[in-house]
């Protein structure tokens, strides 16, 4: 790690003392207050990864949110193992309808945490509607590796095998039994994409209509998604 990092032991200098008035404003609800504080301590030696992180936080919590992107990149570079920068970054990217930068983002989450289900499961629903072999595969098996029973793991499976015949049966199970913890409403949407396309696949259009419908109550679901879902209707 590099930068400017917090004393962890006695009073340390100005530098922590402004990031302790930044967070004081913060819980008090002066937010704006603390962006300038830490803006402040940033440019007079106290950039590092603690100081770049609670600014993206505050202004992606702001009217501007975009304004967070170059201080989560900072971040990164100052804590290139950190997973959480660019989990936001993929946030940012989604709300922003930029999914070949959302799945960028997400990869590179990957390829530092091989533990972390949430950029496995957003990366596999985003491969599967924009047709992205390569990506699905990694993200496919790192989803199964880490919960194989997952809903989001059994959609994807009956999703890749309702096209083989011989398979089609199994399949079935696979979304039965990822349909008992999926309820509309509750739960990641990029899961409900997935088994919705899962339902369709194997001809369960009452299915596949409540999951696409679930899946369309997210403001934020990639247009690529809601393009793959117009034909189930509903």
């Amino acid at each position: 790690m590099s930068g400017w990092q917090p004393t962890t032991e006695g009073d340390g200098d100005e530098r922590d003392a402004m990031l302790k008035k930044a967070i004081e404003q913060a819980s008090g609800g002066q937010t704006q207050d603390a962006a300038r504080t830490l803006q402040t301590l940033i440019g007079e030696g106290g950039d590092g990864f603690a100081s770049r992180m609670m600014l993206a936080k505050l202004l992606l919590d702001g009217p501007n949110p975009t304004a967070a992107a170059r201080h989560l990149e900072a971040a990164r570079g100052h804590h290139s193992e950190a997973i959480e920068p660019l989990v936001l970054l993929a946030n940012l990217a989604r709300t922003s309808g930029q999914v070949t930068e959302e799945k960028a983002h997400l990869t590179a989450a990957l390829a530092i945490d091989g533990d972390s289900l949430e950029p496995a499961a957003r990366l596999l629903m985003l491969a599967i509607v924009t047709g992205d072999a390569a990506a699905q595969s990694v993200a496919q098996a790192r989803v199964r590796g880490i919960a194989p029973l997952h809903p989001m793991s059994l959609a994807a499976e009956a999703l890749a095998m309702a096209p083989r015949k011989a398979e089609r049966a199994m399949a079935t199970k696979r979304l039965r039994r990822a349909l008992r913890n999926l309820q509309p409403g509750v739960g990641p949407v990029d899961t409900f994409v997935v088994a919705a396309l899962a339902a369709q696949a194997l001809g369960q259009a009452d299915d596949a209509k409540t999951l696409a419908a679930a899946a369309r109550k997210d403001p934020k679901l990639p247009k690529v998604a809601l393009d793959r879902l117009r034909s189930i209707g509903g």
